[in-house]
């Protein structure tokens, strides 16, 4: 598997857990220094960040998400992913339809066995989707 495509699964398993509610799968996918900056919310670090994040998202919500990859470029150990994501979320509760769509960089290492986990996930509003 090249680094490209190794990167990639790391993602895609990151996408399936959200999507299955397996926050575990998730966080697995994430370096213990990760750092989470995204939008209108204050900066989180490591993998406890994670679970405070998406924990309450996936209790309120069955989650469906895409992820178009716009650029990838590994340099050495390190690899920025930067891509359009989109989610329709439907609110266990009352099944009520919400969603939205952001630009992603995410910054992945690779680690000392040679796996690759997510140091920096930052998102922003995308004008041109």
């Amino acid at each position: 598997m090249t680094d490209k495509e190794a990167i990639q699964h790391e993602l895609n398993e990151w996408m399936q857990g959200l999507d299955e509610g397996n926050l575990e799968r998730i966080v697995a996918t994430c370096d213990e220094n990760l750092v989470i900056c995204n939008e209108k919310s204050p900066i989180g670090h490591g993998k406890e960040a994670v679970r405070k994040k998406y924990g309450p998202l996936i209790e309120m919500f069955d989650i469906v998400s895409e992820f178009e990859v716009q650029h990838l470029d590994v340099q050495g150990d390190m690899a920025i992913l930067v891509g359009h994501f989109k989610n329709n979320l439907t609110v266990k509760a009352s099944w009520e339809k919400r969603g939205g769509e952001w630009r992603l960089v995410l910054v992945y290492r690779r680690q000392e066995d040679g796996s690759w986990k997510m140091i920096l996930d930052m998102d922003n509003n995308d004008e041109t989707k």
